[in-house]
């Protein structure tokens, strides 16, 4: 909890610290989906997200670089709370490449490669691969998808995302979001997030989700903060960037 207040208190010290920009960060959060928007070399987000459900509490640290010519790496790690303990449950590694952006009727495509490092598994490495895209259908309205899989191709992963621009600073999104393993039901579920942009470099977002012909998974809200800097004065634009914050 200390890390976290920790967290919070320095993004909002470094809100009036750093210069006002026009455009707006693009983050990860509030969506259970990736995007395929490619941080500009030199710049990086912290994007942290607390979720809550009726039998856990867990916290998702991100921290997103961008390397240059369409490459983006993304270094994450997921924590459960228990009442007495925290354990790390998952280490991830994301190498993240922009193959277009939207063209006409072709959307914006990026790829995505994870490794992931989980300390309470037996099979303690895996990975998987993502593709994603998202398609401006006007100033305000976007829509995006998600299709992954791990190494195996024992799990397969889908999002379909609908996001509204409700202002500059107000994003608004709605999701359905699946899970098919082998050997095992599929989870199904929907979900409401909303993001404001406090700052140029700031979000705020919220988010909650209810399964749908899914017995074993159970509702859950998350509440996030993003922050984007920079190491130094980036040399590029802001290519990738999509109408759409999410």
């Amino acid at each position: 909890m200390l890390r976290s207040l920790l967290f919070f208190s320095f993004l909002f010290l470094s809100a009036l610290a750093f210069s006002q920009e026009e455009d707006f960060l693009n983050a990860d959060n509030p969506s259970q989906s990736e995007d395929p928007y490619i941080l500009p070399k030199n710049l990086f987000h912290i994007e942290n997200a607390f979720t809550f459900s009726e039998s856990s509490y867990s916290d998702n640290l991100a921290f997103r670089y961008g390397v240059g010519s369409g490459v983006e790496l993304k270094l994450s790690a997921d924590f459960s709370f228990q009442k007495s303990s925290t354990e790390v449950d998952a280490i991830t590694l994301t190498a993240k490449y922009g193959v277009t952006e939207q063209r006409g009727l072709l959307p914006a495509i990026s790829l995505f490669a994870n490794l992931q490092y989980e300390p309470q598994n037996a099979e303690k490495y895996s990975t998987d691969f993502l593709i994603v895209t998202k398609h401006a259908l006007s100033s305000r309205f976007s829509l995006g998808t998600n299709f992954g899989a791990d190494a195996h191709f024992s799990q397969y992963d889908m999002v379909t995302e609908l996001s509204f621009s409700l202002s500059k600073r107000i994003n608004l999104l709605t999701e359905y979001f699946a899970t098919f393993s082998n050997g095992s039901a599929p989870s199904h579920n929907i979900d409401l997030g909303l993001a404001y942009i406090f700052k140029p470099d700031i979000q705020f977002d919220f988010l909650i989700a209810q399964p749908i012909f899914s017995p074993y998974s159970e509702p859950f809200l998350s509440v996030g903060v993003s922050y984007r800097g920079r190491f130094k004065k980036s040399s590029e634009l802001y290519t990738h960037r999509l109408k759409s914050h999410f």
